[in-house]
């Protein structure tokens, strides 16, 4: 079963977490998961962490509190067909994290991460299925210090495309597992440094053939 079904067999469920730490700090987090009447199964949630940090007296310290402050939010659908099954899922990330440095270098982090994709398995037959899917993820990172703008950029993106297919099937007794697929991505990068080159293309072609363990152990 996927995530979205609950593990007492109810519709809707919600689960509520909540917490303290030192020095002055908590967290809190929030799943609902479930299914709708048509079959589709669901969860989401979202979670928010922080601290207001310690003060350290060192010689390369500022006189303040490092704090940190993270929250999140993941949502993930699903459905079953009588060809296969649809599905989606994405994390959404944002934390500021502060820390020491001498002047005039930054000293607040600020950073958003995502990731996300939607496939599709196809169930051929009962011993062939095909899995496609489409992808993204950016990561943003910016440094900054107060009264200043921005001192330092460092974005990445990707986004790409994954294929593979998997046959089940019998000879003379030995069960096998062939897989086969393809994977191809792109990155992009922006950023206050220079670099030689911003983007690069990536791609791969695979296949493996796997055997049960206690076939391995007779041979």
């Amino acid at each position: 079963k996927s995530s979205g079904t609950c593990v007492t067999g109810n519709s809707f469920c919600t689960t509520v977490t909540a917490g303290v730490s030192h020095p002055w700090g908590g967290h809190v987090g929030v799943d609902v998961r479930g299914q709708t009447q048509d079959g589709t199964e669901f969860a989401f949630g979202g979670r928010f962490l922080g601290t207001q940090g310690y003060d350290f007296t060192t010689a390369l310290s500022e006189p303040d509190k490092d704090g940190f402050r993270q929250g999140s939010f993941n949502v993930s659908l699903s459905k079953e067909f009588d060809w296969g099954q649809l599905y989606a899922n994405a994390l959404y990330s944002r934390s500021r994290t502060q820390y020491d440095a001498d002047a005039p270098w930054a000293d607040v982090n600020a950073a958003s991460l995502f990731a996300g994709k939607i496939g599709a398995r196809i169930d051929h037959t009962e011993n062939w299925r095909t899995t496609l899917e489409v992808f993204s993820a950016f990561d943003f990172q910016e440094d900054t210090r107060k009264g200043t703008d921005t001192l330092n950029i460092y974005d990445t993106k990707r986004y790409g495309f994954f294929a593979a297919s998997q046959v089940d099937f019998d000879t003379g007794g030995i069960e096998h597992i062939l897989n086969v697929g393809v994977e191809a991505y792109r990155e992009e990068i922006s950023s206050t440094d220079v670099f030689n080159a911003n983007s690069r293309d990536v791609g791969a072609v695979f296949a493996q053939q796997g055997l049960p363990p206690a076939t391995i152990t007779e041979m």
